[in-house]
């Protein structure tokens, strides 16, 4: 090996980063994801079928804006504390849950049909509750 080649091939091996720890294979990585060691958030309630229709009823019907939904959702529930892209990104997988398209698309979202479609929903529903999602 020549003195240039020497000398490349030391360069180039000092420009490797340092090992960070043992190396993890594949095995390691499942155990310590089933373990359950990476920091915790805090836990997510399920949303209930009367949350997901005020959702959809004060932003369809009602027309309000995710700050006021957001304050009204955590008045009507209290102890499961939501926030506006929660509630937002919630209300976009219920649009596809219920078969209401056209949501992301060119704005065609809150018309009539769309209306109609949670008004038909209302029905499942206590007529008070219903009622009292537009107090």
């Amino acid at each position: 090996m020549s003195q240039a080649e020497s000398f490349a091939s030391r360069t180039h091996q000092s420009q490797q980063p340092p090992a960070l720890g043992p190396a993890r294979d594949d095995k390691c990585m499942r155990i310590s994801y089933i373990a359950d060691v990476s920091p915790s958030r805090e836990e997510r309630l399920e949303y209930t079928d009367e949350e997901e229709f005020a959702i959809m009823y004060m932003k369809v019907v009602l027309g309000l804006e995710w700050k006021a939904i957001t304050e009204r959702m955590n008045a009507r529930f209290p102890g499961r504390s939501r926030s506006n892209g929660g509630l937002s990104s919630k209300y976009y997988r219920i649009r596809e849950k219920w078969d209401m398209s056209g949501a992301r698309v060119g704005g065609g979202e809150n018309g009539p049909r769309d209306v109609e479609k949670v008004s038909e929903i209302a029905r499942r529903f206590d007529a008070r509750f219903v009622a009292s999602l537009g107090q």
